[in-house]
């Protein structure tokens, strides 16, 4: 991918009747990986994906199976393809009338794993937005290993095909990929195959599916109280180097919050939101020991504690968020036992890049 500083380097050596339009901004943003490949172009993987969309009602009424298979996972076609627009359609779901304006803020998806995303100004004064394909893996993923621990016990568990340890490790792992981009985290954790939930892990989409649209939310959160200004500097939602103010992720969030709540309900809202901030509690750990706030993001536990209080939050339900906070921390009291060492002092910030390429908060 461009870094936003070459990007700005590029307009500022433009005149300003040849600046780019919005979509030729964003499109000059994405730049498809040396190793960037379209899986669907093994037959094994374009068969198996083909009967598993079928069997899940999946694939539109008339559509080519074949065809729409290879678009869902062609790195270039999804930048501003498939993903864009189910997730711009359903954002219309959640904003008022009022506020559909934004939804002609272009969204992008880049085909790589990084849990990140960011708004950024165009040079038309306008604003832009990526997210990193990476949310849809992170968020699916935490949501089958969450769900599966705060209901295991229960009569009706979500899934019980491995023990909880499993279910945990998944977690770790995922917090130890972000923090390292090692992609051996990923490929040893086991729950990826769950057979009770095959063909498609309806229940652990969805509730990825309010995550992702949380993240969302929150970068239209920053365009709508109007965070941008004419400079090229992001607005992301994971841990960021560019200057924001807190107040100004609190205020995303609670706009993300209050429009999400409105869609899912408070009990999902919240559990959604609860299982992505403890996760980046967890990330914190990991690397600095304990919570910590950067000169412009709040830490993650602040804007998860923050909403709570904002939006008077209890936990009605059995296994609403209150569980998934007994869960994280339950790992972060055993966390000598399973996760690294901490990385000491601020040299080891953690990389640039979710919400850039690493884990930086918006």
């Amino acid at each position: 991918m461009v870094s936003l500083v070459q990007a700005e380097r590029r307009v500022r050596a433009m005149d300003d009747d040849i600046l780019p339009t919005d979509e030729e901004f964003l499109q000059s943003l994405y730049q498809a990986p040396q190793d960037a490949h379209n899986p669907a172009d093994d037959p094994t993987f374009l068969k198996e994906s083909i009967e598993i969309l079928i069997k899940g009602g999946a694939i539109p009424a008339g559509a080519d199976p074949t065809d729409f298979v290879r678009a869902m996972f062609d790195p270039q076609r999804n930048f501003r393809g498939y993903k864009s627009s189910v997730m711009t359609n359903e954002a219309r779901n959640c904003l008022p009338t009022s506020l559909h304006h934004l939804l002609d803020v272009p969204v992008a998806y880049l085909h790589i794993d990084e849990l990140n995303g960011f708004v950024a100004p165009t040079p038309r004064g306008n604003a832009v937005i990526v997210l990193n394909l990476g949310i849809i893996r992170h968020a699916g993923m935490l949501s089958r290993c969450t769900l599966a621990l705060v209901t295991y016990a229960s009569p009706e568990p979500f899934c019980r095909d491995h023990q909880p340890a499993a279910f945990v490790h998944g977690i770790v792992s995922l917090a130890r990929f972000v923090c390292t981009e090692d992609y051996d985290f990923l490929r040893k954790i086991v729950v990826w195959n769950c057979p009770s939930l095959e063909p498609l892990d309806i229940k652990g989409a969805q509730l990825g599916g309010v995550i992702e649209m949380f993240v969302l939310l929150h970068e239209y959160g920053h365009v709508a109280s109007g965070h941008l200004n004419s400079s090229l500097i992001t607005r992301k939602f994971g841990m960021d180097t560019y200057s924001q103010e807190h107040f100004q992720e609190h205020e995303a969030d609670t706009f993300a919050f209050d429009h999400l709540e409105k869609r899912y309900g408070k009990n999902t809202s919240s559990f959604a939101a609860a299982v992505l901030f403890r996760f980046f509690d967890l990330i914190e750990h990991m690397v600095y020991g304990k919570p910590t706030s950067s000169s412009s993001h709040p830490a993650g536990r602040i804007r998860w504690d923050h909403l709570k209080e904002k939006f008077r939050l209890s936990d009605p339900e059995e296994n609403g968020f209150g569980r998934v906070e007994s869960l994280f921390d339950m790992i972060l009291k055993v966390r000598e036992g399973i996760l690294p060492p901490p990385k000491n002092g601020a040299s080891h910030a953690l990389k640039a890049g979710p919400l850039t390429p690493s884990l930086r908060k918006s």
